[in-house]
């Protein structure tokens, strides 16, 4: 065998050049392996920040709810108490009630309450509809709020619009996202 200086310099050669590409393709599959994870982080770091959202949104309660008056035929008030029981304030806070159409043509709506503009952490506020209640049949006066839907929406520190209704386990939808 021939060890003159160019079989040495290509056998050199291609060694160098073999551990090029082996390096080349470490450096790949560890850039690949580093980005998977990064990619990963983030998704946390978003299913944490949703989490915390809507952890702060269930701390929205509507309790309460109620018909004062029981007068058949003259003004009555659907009543519920909104219930902000996190740290931080909610905004824009209104209620839709809705008329659930039932055999009895139950009521119909004089006027409802104003938007809350906010209502801090910690606090309540009671919002109230006028209806006139014409026909009672055989209902009851604790029976009388399930005659109507309601919904009460509120914006959160985030931005975020959420729905909430009242009743036990009912938990506050998202109704869009301001991004």
């Amino acid at each position: 065998m021939d060890l003159s200086p160019d079989w040495v310099e290509a056998v050199g050669t291609w060694v160098g050049g073999i551990g090029t590409v082996g390096t080349l393709i470490y450096a790949g599959r560890a850039l690949r392996h580093e980005t998977e994870r990064r990619r990963q982080d983030v998704d946390d770091l978003r299913k944490a920040e949703r989490s915390a959202q809507d952890a702060q949104a269930r701390t929205v309660v509507l309790h309460d709810a109620g018909v004062d008056g029981h007068l058949f035929g003259r003004m009555d008030q659907y009543k519920i108490v909104v219930g902000n029981y996190g740290m931080h304030p909610i905004t824009n806070v209104v209620g839709k009630l809705v008329y659930r159409e039932t055999q009895a043509q139950l009521g119909k709506f004089i006027g409802g309450p104003a938007p809350l503009p906010v209502l801090e952490g910690g606090k309540r506020q009671q919002l109230q509809w006028e209806v006139m209640i014409k026909w009672p049949g055989a209902a009851q006066q604790h029976e009388l709020p399930d005659h109507f839907d309601l919904e009460v929406q509120f914006t959160d520190v985030n931005g975020i619009r959420w729905a909430v209704r009242p009743g036990l386990g009912q938990q506050p939808s998202r109704v869009y996202d301001i991004e």
